[in-house]
């Protein structure tokens, strides 16, 4: 636990904005084109309680222009001396990869071939892992060599949605968040163990209609945020080799992209999209507390959230504003905001960086 930091928690209607496809229910999401085409209609609109994965916004309109020009000509070939920041755009079939360097950078490298890439991970030896959701399937990329996975775990019928590795090398398990269903049922956490690709077994939350989210803390304790039948969001810890959870109590709008920092506080992004009971922020949580330590980024859609591995930055998605916006961790200072590659509807979804804090 970090130092008690004050805070203010603004209570307030939120603002009823149309944008994101890809939380819009697995089974049926479809993406949108990349090319010049008229306004299309997205998302599903929904009556509580929730019968799919997270709607930003019923029927939500979303203006999708030309292919951003920041994606022409990229590769998947990047030199391994380059710090690098990996975004999973919404509707550029792809995993945008940055320098975390600069100011406003433009993408340097671009690994295709995806369908709908939501939460990214990176390992201890900076092995990428991607939430290719639709095609539900974790392709693994090897660092420096994004040109194809050097293996990939399958799960047909569950969609992918974060991911965490818990160990090193082939003695380690691989933890996957499964957002919902091909018949949009209920999310579960696939357990892949000791090499295999396919899942050895399945955790259970407390009832959900989907889960988004996954962590680990230094004692091996596994997190899942999700949302409950009643669109209420929640976050269940797993003890350390329990398959059982335990219900945290908790206050937030909305439990996307989470990681625990070095001290074991819980840093959870909430875009808020259900209730309108919170501002949009990202929040600093003692495990176990339902009031967070500190909050930041209180703008737009915070959706996903990446340490760097000192961790005094971090970067946030926000899907609503099309942005990547980096942070001096825990102050919450802006130091850079990303926009080149994330033009014309490619809002960002999941970030990641290499190498990431330590789990």
């Amino acid at each position: 636990m970090r130092p008690a930091t004050s805070f203010t928690l603004v209570l307030g209607a939120a603002t009823a904005v149309a944008l994101f496809t890809a939380c819009s229910g697995a089974g049926s999401r479809a993406l949108p084109p990349v090319g010049p085409a008229e306004p299309t209609l997205v998302g599903q609109s929904r009556a509580q309680p929730f019968t799919a994965g997270p709607p930003p916004s019923p029927g939500a309109l979303v203006p999708v222009g030309p292919r951003s020009p920041w994606l022409e000509h990229l590769t998947a070939n990047i030199p391994l001396n380059v710090a690098v920041l990996y975004v999973s755009g919404a509707t550029c079939a792809c995993v945008l990869v940055y320098s975390q360097r600069g100011t406003d950078q433009a993408p340097i490298g671009m690994i295709g071939g995806m369908s709908d890439a939501r939460g990214l991970f990176v390992d201890h030896e900076g092995d990428l892992y991607v939430g290719n959701s639709l095609a539900d399937t974790v392709p693994i990329y090897e660092e420096g060599q994004l040109t194809a996975p050097v293996e990939t775990l399958t799960d047909p019928g569950n969609h992918p949605s974060d991911i965490v590795r818990d160990g090193y090398f082939a003695r380690s398990t691989i933890y996957v968040v499964n957002q919902n269903t091909d018949q949009q049922g209920p999310g579960s956490i696939s357990v892949y163990v000791n090499g295999s690709t396919t899942p050895s077994y399945y955790l259970n939350t407390h009832p959900n209609t989907f889960l988004d989210s996954i962590t680990l803390d230094s004692q091996h304790n596994l997190f899942a945020g999700y949302g409950d039948p009643e669109g209420v969001a929640h976050i269940d810890e797993f003890k350390k080799g329990s398959r059982q959870p335990i219900q945290l109590p908790t206050q937030l709008g909305y439990t996307g992209g989470m990681e625990i920092d070095n001290t074991d506080d819980l840093l959870v992004a909430d875009p808020d999209f259900f209730t309108g009971q919170n501002n949009p922020a990202v929040d600093i949580l003692s495990i176990g507390s339902p009031i967070p330590e500190h909050q930041f980024d209180m703008e737009g859609w915070p959706y996903y959230v990446a340490l760097n591995k000192k961790e005094y930055h971090v970067y946030v998605s926000d899907a609503k504003m099309s942005q990547i916006r980096e942070y001096k961790y825990p102050e919450g200072i802006l130091i850079d905001t990303i926009t080149k590659g994330l033009e014309n509807g490619n809002y960002p979804v999941g970030v990641a960086v290499a190498h990431p804090g330590p789990l």
